[in-house]
């Protein structure tokens, strides 16, 4: 049994892009799916119904969900996740069902039938496309992330340029997302149209430093309040204060 990432949320007309790691049984899955009279678009900000899943995430509109574990019994999937979504956390588990070669159904949806290769979306952080700005991280919002959490040290005070020359050594947490992103500030300090996949971790609450140092070289999804980076300080292009923690 293997083990990898997925993100999901509940639809209105549900649209998928099956795309993950994967046993043999399941690749027939990888791809992307739609309900049977809708386009596939490039853009899930635009279509709320359309859902991404790469090699690692499910991606669709404010949300997203890390694969924790599935199986495959004749024509049925079973994938359990850990979803973050509009500041929430949660656990959930999707039964895809095979109904035809280019045909499922997910839980109790809609049946949903495969896009041609021409016709499938990019992947948010692949597409080409950058001018489209909805699709990013809004700063200054509480959001939760997904990743491999580490610490690293990185040269601090005075000058911030190298511990070498006799700066201060500044460990800080990192969270590396598993899929590149990008920040809307409005233009204030952040580029929308660079891509990124390393957050800075830190905490207000004291009681949150124990649990992330407990976490250390795993995969977690964190969520807190998040702004874009603007000062030496700042070791990643997003800054995030963790009030929650929940190892995958």
């Amino acid at each position: 049994m293997k083990t990898t990432s997925i993100r999901s949320f509940a639809l209105p007309g549900l649209i998928c892009l099956l795309t993950w790691h994967s046993p043999a049984s399941a690749s027939d899955l990888v791809g992307s799916w739609v309900k049977a009279g809708t386009a596939c678009t490039r853009d899930t900000t635009i279509n709320d119904s359309l859902l991404f899943i790469n090699k690692d995430q499910i991606v669709g509109y404010e949300f997203q969900c890390d694969i924790v574990r599935q199986s495959t019994t004749k024509n049925r999937t079973t994938i359990r996740t850990v979803c973050a979504g509009e500041g929430e956390t949660y656990r959930k588990t999707f039964n895809i069902d095979r109904l035809a070669s280019s045909q499922i159904r997910v839980d109790s949806g809609p049946a949903l039938i495969k896009c041609s290769t021409s016709g499938n979306p990019s992947a948010p952080g692949t597409s080409s496309d950058t001018s489209l700005t909805r699709g990013c991280l809004k700063s200054d919002t509480k959001m939760s992330l997904s990743g491999r959490l580490s610490l690293e040290v990185f040269p601090g005070p005075p000058n911030f340029e190298s511990i070498k020359d006799g700066d201060r050594e500044d460990p800080t947490y990192i969270l590396t997302l598993r899929l590149p992103v990008c920040l809307d500030d409005g233009g204030e300090f952040a580029d929308p149209k660079k891509l990124f996949d390393q957050v800075h971790v830190s905490a207000i609450d004291p009681t949150m430093f124990p649990r992330l140092k407990q976490a250390i070289g795993k995969e977690v999804a964190i969520t807190g309040e998040a702004f874009a980076a603007h000062t030496a300080h700042h070791h990643a292009p997003l800054v995030m204060f963790a009030s929650d923690l929940m190892l995958k």
